[in-house]
């Protein structure tokens, strides 16, 4: 019953301030700020009350080989503010180990500030909004956090995540373990794509920043427009060859590579991404360059000559190199100065990808990287003076990725920490209330438990409005 007079406290208490707002209150955002407080405090309220039953179930029916050492306390930031909890540690008795029963069984890891659901919400934001942008909103929301505390919360995330990629890239490149993926697909499409963002703190001025969206096709969807098929994202500042391998993993957790028989690989026809092919042996690969970046070239070259422009696209749509080498000639004789650059490097260019000018059916034709870099990379990390150390660009595109591939959330739970308590499974089954409590006149029972009934604020409005009415209930206790 001690839980239950902690309750009618609590609620008094909030009963109090309600009344005091409703008494002060000058305008509706007072009255509004004022009944937050109430309510953020109410559920600071029940999660210490929680936390302590559950510390004291804990107490009753834990093994006699621990002993408590006394209480401690620790402070999580929650996002309805900062909750300070006292829990019991433990201590074996023959070998001095010593745990928070509490803390294990809630999944709370040492030294850790935030909750997970506040850890949560915190990254989601950081992944579209500036650190400084992400603590100005969650200071509307009355939980005032620093950008810098925000920053670290978002690498000790990060971190995690690339650990994680770690160890998969060991297990596989090293120990020879094969990821068991699922889906079985014998056709597969992989675009990639770079782009360079600032560097801060480094010797280097700017670093390519490689993206990778693997999808099995494109199914219509509502307004006719075409979706990518079960698509994923990768994105990594690593060596172009360390990237391709963490690749073929992400493709190897999720498709089976038994079954897969072709690869379409899509890109700007960079060196880099030509590689692709190397990394999927034994499966039939044909490398595009996507319409896209085609596109960008031509204009880009030949612009200033629509004469030639127009002899180039077709003679690229008829597959004839020779055409097209002599409508670029003629080109660069007829340009000056940066326009006969352009000619040139635009002839460079389509020699070394003509091979990859392959024509595909329109519901199959390659190019959608530039839209996925817009999206997962371009608003977030190349905005105005946006500057990224190695690692923290890093921790961003991995977290920006997982966040597109609806797995931020997995991402940002605590790590597997916790360890068995060896307690018994009826630790969370034991009611508040005992069957005889639950059985007795609800009305008789918080007459006798409330004074305040019979003291100095009985004639007050919420006394005599509110609590009478619950001493003597209409209802039963289930």
């Amino acid at each position: 019953m001690d839980v239950v007079r902690q309750l009618q406290k609590l609620f008094l208490s909030q009963i109090a301030a309600l009344d005091e707002a409703i008494t002060e209150a000058k305008s509706f955002e007072e009255l509004e700020e004022r009944i937050e407080g109430v309510a953020r405090e109410q559920i600071r309220g029940l999660m210490r009350l929680a936390v302590d039953e559950m510390d004291r179930r804990f107490l009753k029916q834990r093994d006699s080989s621990w002993k408590v050492l006394g209480f401690r306390s620790r402070t999580l930031l929650c996002y309805f503010g900062e909750l300070r909890l006292r829990r019991r540690l433990y201590e074996h008795k023959e070998t001095g180990e010593t745990r928070f029963f509490v803390d294990e069984a809630l999944g709370l890891p040492p030294k850790e500030r935030w909750s997970p659901k506040l850890k949560r919400i915190a990254t989601r934001f950081a992944m579209s909004l500036t650190y400084g942008e992400t603590a100005e909103l969650l200071g509307c929301w009355g939980v005032h956090i620093s950008k810098q505390s925000i920053w670290k919360m978002v690498q000790h995330v990060g971190d995690a995540a690339i650990e994680q990629a770690d160890e998969r890239h060991r297990q596989v490149y090293e120990e020879g373990s094969v990821p068991d993926g699922q889906r079985q697909i014998r056709r597969l499409r992989i675009e990639s794509d770079g782009t360079f963002i600032k560097l801060q703190r480094s010797k280097q001025k700017q670093a390519e920043l490689k993206l990778f969206g693997v999808y099995e096709g494109r199914r219509k969807a509502a307004r006719h427009e075409a979706v990518l098929k079960n698509r994923r994202l990768f994105g990594t500042l690593q060596p172009a060859d360390r990237a391709w391998e963490e690749c073929v993993i992400e493709v190897a957790e999720q498709w089976n590579l038994d079954g897969l028989k072709r690869i379409d690989f899509g890109g700007d026809g960079a060196a880099w991404v030509k590689k692709g092919p190397e990394h999927f042996p034994g499966v039939e690969s044909r490398v595009y360059l996507d319409t896209f970046h085609l596109r960008r070239a031509l204009l880009r070259g030949l612009s200033h000559d629509e004469k030639a422009y127009t002899k180039v696209a077709q003679a690229i749509v008829d597959k004839d190199w020779p055409m097209a080498w002599q409508a670029l000639e003629r080109a660069y004789q007829t340009s000056k100065d940066k326009a006969r650059k352009r000619v040139k490097e635009l002839a460079t260019y389509l020699q070394e990808n003509w091979s990859g000018l392959q024509d595909l059916p329109k519901e199959e034709r390659l190019g959608v990287m530039e839209a996925l870099m817009r999206h997962a990379v371009t608003r977030r990390m190349k905005r105005q003076q946006a500057r990224w150390s190695m690692r923290g660009g890093e921790v961003m595109v991995r977290l920006r990725v997982a966040h597109l591939n609806d797995e931020l959330d997995t991402v940002a739970q605590p790590r597997a920490w916790q360890r068995p308590v060896s307690l018994p499974h009826s630790i969370r089954e034991q009611p508040l209330l005992s069957p005889a409590a639950k059985q007795s006149d609800a009305g008789d029972w918080l007459a006798a438990s409330l004074p305040v009934l019979a003291g100095p604020h009985q004639g007050r409005p919420w006394v005599r409005q509110i609590m009478r009415h619950l001493a003597h209930p209409h209802f039963q206790i289930a």
